[in-house]
């Protein structure tokens, strides 16, 4: 694309060229971003009704230019996943499993492992408190 632009300006006869039908939008913005690159205006010409047929026109003006950096010397960007770098790889320690009635890492506390009578007894308890009727046996404080 950018080669069809150079030659298309070396060339003084030519005044007008037409780019070659491209099916996606992103390379027709690609078309007219190149154009706009050397200075060159941008026309679409319609040959379809559906407006499938679209061509891109391009045109000299006295700003057109052979820029000082063409597209086809910037290099590519490589993604940061690409690069050939060394992996720093941090080996953490599993936490203290000795500590259970210590805060976890969310401020919560994580509740001893109970055997099966504890818990039976909890169950007993937690019963016996929420089934009786809610008086309150405290001097209320005016």
């Amino acid at each position: 694309m950018e080669l069809d632009i150079q030659r298309f300006l070396q060339n003084p006869d030519q005044q007008q060229f037409e780019f070659q039908h491209f099916p996606t939008s992103y390379l027709r913005l690609v078309e007219n971003r190149v154009a706009q690159h050397y200075g060159l205006i941008t026309m679409v010409q319609d040959n379809g009704i559906d407006g499938l047929a679209n061509k891109i026109l391009v045109k000299k003006t006295a700003q057109s230019r052979y820029p000082p950096v063409c597209l086809s010397e910037i290099p590519a960007k490589q993604l940061e996943s690409d690069k050939p770098e060394l992996l720093k790889i941090a080996i953490r320690p599993r936490p203290n499993k000795g500590s259970e009635n210590e805060s976890s890492e969310f401020g919560i506390k994580q509740s001893p492992v109970r055997s099966v009578e504890e818990r039976k007894e909890y169950d007993r308890a937690r019963a016996r408190i929420f089934s009786s009727p809610s008086t309150f046996k405290f001097p209320l404080i005016p």
